[in-house]
């Protein structure tokens, strides 16, 4: 038995044939999706509601339409179904089938009287779903019932819009032979030529352009179809245009022109062209970058090179000053150097906040470009805004080969500049061994102060650079130097725990016991119990005191490190000691609730009152 003859059964014995599943879907429903013609024949004569909907507002025949399911369709339209009945989105069955080119189905529906105009939410129409899926037969269909070939969906675009975008050259003839106006524009101002340009679709737009497109009209931002062509480097495009009359020379809103965008994507055969055409090479856009600017911003060096060849001026600056040199040495591009200097770049120009070239190679330690720049004669003492010279970035910045590649042509490396920093400075602040070894080598004073009268060696004492601090000693640095606050080297090592540091000072003769606030103090203040120990060995002063009587061990006490407490209480530290606010070690460790060193204090014997 087959289901023919099975649903002729359960008909036949009484079967509620437009019962609904939970999702409301009747058998009739079922029987249309999948095409079974004969079921539905049976159901349509058992007296099935034909119109039913399901869950989503669709009908059987918006089903079997959606399918491609003729012979159903047919069954149901000779039935009486309502062939305009729309789902919840306003889709149509007609919609549907000219969206899946079911040509047929939809000759059925328009002589059933389907309305072709009928548009979904978004306003888009069947003419238009035909068109952006190049279904060339259902649109001849829907031409000839009437459709409106110029309805544009809730973005402006219509049916022509769509097919240009997306390359439907059959389809974009039809609807022109069929009156379609081809200049309407999008929401943004794109109209189809745009489209077609954009994507490279050649002969959707020798076929408008042919039709008389205006190839002028630019979108919102000023874009106009020949920006958008060499953007994406559409070569033939371009030539199509240029010999339509567009203008090469037509500004966006931002002031680029086609050059610009051409420069920008690296699109060497689209800037050759414009060249051709007449393009002005040397144009600049509103933040005065120049293509030769953009192209070298970009890394596309041989379309700067290309540039430069046509006569190209490589000198032109944008808003903040900076050059294609500028950009060619930040980026560390040694051959477009190279190339810039024989055209003749400004091997000194100066940007707006006082960078060279030069600096630029150095911050980012490019030696080879620097040592371009040098040879052809480059200022290596010029300052920025803040009066810094190359040599200050570059040994800020760890760059040994520059920092020696820099003395060798002469830059001054004992001058003191922002903040009355020198390069010492900045090198022994960041740990560079190698770069304080050459600046030592070559004459560098290891005495200089900073306005607060830090020297070298007290920098790199903070920071925990033992091997700098060694390379200055060995230089002659003195250890106990004092800065403005009063603090020696040895006491910067100890406040930042730095033993290795510590140690070296000590075993160069550094005075541990030196200053209002020792070594010792801080080491215990911050609990630093290595660096104790050091110091305890080298014989500094455990009970010294400091402006206000307070002793190392009060100090411990007030951070809570019991191990340095012990540290000092096995020493032999006086644990009864008071300081000038009549408070013992004991009362400020009760003070600060550390139990423990309490317990250790009175185990040493302190006295509680």
């Amino acid at each position: 038995m087959g289901n023919d003859d099975i649903v002729q059964v359960l008909i036949t014995s009484g079967a509620n044939i437009d019962v609904c599943m939970e999702n409301n879907t009747a058998p009739i429903y079922i029987a249309c999706q999948y095409g079974h013609r004969h079921v539905v024949q049976l159901l349509v004569e058992a007296g099935a509601n034909i119109d039913v909907t399901n869950g989503i507002g669709a009908t059987p025949t918006y089903i079997a339409c959606q399918n491609g399911h003729q012979q159903v369709t047919e069954l149901l339209i000779n039935a009486g179904a309502n062939i305009n009945i729309a789902d919840k989105e306003s889709v149509t069955p007609v919609y549907l089938a000219c969206q899946n080119g079911h040509e047929k189905i939809v000759e059925l529906l328009i002589a059933a009287g389907a309305n072709v105009n009928i548009a979904l939410r978004a306003s888009i129409t069947p003419v238009y779903v035909a068109s952006q899926n190049g279904h060339g037969k259902v649109l001849q269909l829907l031409i000839a019932a009437g459709a409106d070939v110029n309805a544009a969906n809730d973005q402006g675009a219509t049916p022509t819009y769509i097919a240009s975008q997306d390359g439907h050259h059959s389809i974009v003839r039809m609807l022109i032979g069929a009156g379609a106006k081809i200049d309407i524009a999008d929401q943004d101002g794109a109209t189809p030529l745009y489209l077609a340009c954009q994507n490279g679709h050649e002969e959707v737009v020798e076929l408008l352009i042919h039709a008389g497109a205006d190839i002028n009209i630019a979108r919102n931002d000023g874009w106009r179809p020949i920006h958008s062509t060499c953007n994406e480097g559409h070569g033939k495009i371009l030539q199509l245009l240029v010999e339509a009359g567009a203008d090469i020379h037509g500004c966006d809103s931002e002031g680029w022109q086609p050059l610009h965008l051409a420069c920008q994507n690296g699109h060497e055969e689209t800037v050759r062209l414009l060249i051709t055409f007449g393009a002005n090479i040397n144009v600049v856009t509103c933040l005065l970058e120049t293509p030769v600017y953009i192209a070298y911003k970009n890394g596309y060096n041989r379309v700067a090179e290309l540039l430069i060849s046509a006569g190209a001026e490589v000198n032109i600056t944008n808003l903040c000053g900076y050059s294609p040199i500028h950009l060619a040495c930040h980026s560390g591009q040694e051959e477009v150097v190279r190339c810039l200097i024989e055209a003749g770049a400004e091997i000194n120009i100066v940007a707006e906040d006082g960078v060279t070239p030069v600096y630029l190679a150095c911050r980012n330690g490019y030696d080879k470009v620097l040592q371009l720049l040098i040879s052809a004669g480059a200022n290596v003492d010029a300052v920025d805004q803040f009066g810094e010279t190359p040599i200050f970035v570059a040994c800020q910045n760890g760059h040994d080969a520059i920092v020696k590649l820099l003395i060798a042509a002469g830059a001054s490396f004992n001058v003191s500049k922002r903040g009355n920093l020198a390069p010492l400075h900045l090198a022994c602040y960041g740990g560079h061994d190698k770069i304080v070894q050459t600046l030592i080598s070559a004459g560098a004073n290891i005495h200089v102060v900073t306005p607060d009268f830090a020297t070298p060696l007290h920098l790199a004492c903070k920071n925990g650079h033992a091997r700098v601090a060694q390379l200055l000693i060995e230089g002659g640095a003195d250890c106990n130097v004092s800065c403005l606050d009063g603090f020696t080297p040895t006491y910067m090592a100890c406040e930042n725990g730095h033993d290795k540091v510590a140690q070296l000072l000590i075993a160069h003769g550094a005075d541990i016991n030196k200053g209002e606030c020792k070594p010792i103090h801080v080491a215990c203040q911050n609990g630093h119990e290595k660096i104790a120990q050091l110091l305890i060995a080298a014989g500094a002063n455990i009970n010294t005191t400091s402006t206000n009587g307070t002793t190392p061990l009060h100090m411990a006490c007030q951070s809570g490190h019991d191990n340095v407490a012990n540290l000092l209480m096995a020493a032999g530290a006086n644990c009864n000691k008071v300081n000038s606010s009549g408070w013992k070690p004991v009362h400020v460790a009760c003070f600060q609730g550390h139990g423990k060193i309490v317990r250790s204090l009175i185990a040493h014997g302190v006295d509680g009152r």
